[in-house]
């Protein structure tokens, strides 16, 4: 299911998906995410039934030019209730899942990070520069995958998160289902 996520926002962006906003408007109308959680799986698999293959060297998807500008795509999309839009809502449904899941995992990486850097400074085999190395570096990368979580929320409107959020325990399902 991740590569089917991978492929269809490689194909969001042939329709001109923007994450960065600077002022992020709704997206989302009443019943869009309802309808994407019935819709996906069919979408996606009817989407790789017409071409996109997976390159394991390279772990993207292939699509095929004829794919690009189909009418058997917006057939797929018209069949399901949707048109072009479908890729602009599924890319803030994914962020926006995205960005709400790691706020609650936070607290847990937080919790690992802090304890991993307990260990290092208990180890007495690392110099104490090697520690602080280690400990620096840690903490960037806590900081960063902060911010990054934080910026993927800012980019999604307050509404658009919120019709997310009361669905979250069913785009677990769907989203994070493996192969």
């Amino acid at each position: 299911m991740i590569k089917k996520i991978a492929a269809l926002l490689l194909v969001a962006s042939l329709f001109g998906f923007a994450t960065a906003q600077d002022d992020p408007v709704p997206m989302l109308k009443e019943g869009d995410v309802e309808l994407f959680i019935q819709t996906y799986p069919e979408i996606s698999q009817q989407l790789e039934d017409l071409g996109m293959e997976y390159e394991a060297k390279t772990g993207d998807y292939d699509i095929p030019d004829s794919l690009r500008y189909d009418t058997k795509l917006r057939e797929i999309l018209k069949k399901h209730g949707w048109d072009e839009n479908f890729f602009t809502v599924m890319g803030i449904i994914m962020q926006g899942y995205t960005a709400l899941a790691y706020g609650e995992q936070q607290p847990e990486i937080d919790r690992k990070i802090a304890d991993s850097i307990k260990e290092i400074e208990s180890n007495p085999a690392l110099s104490e520069a090697m520690k602080a190395q280690l400990i620096e570096s840690m903490k960037a990368a806590q900081g960063m995958m902060a911010d990054q979580g934080a910026s993927m929320k800012e980019n999604i409107h307050p509404d658009d998160l919120a019709q997310i959020e009361e669905h979250m325990d069913e785009l677990k399902e769907l989203l994070e289902d493996e192969e």
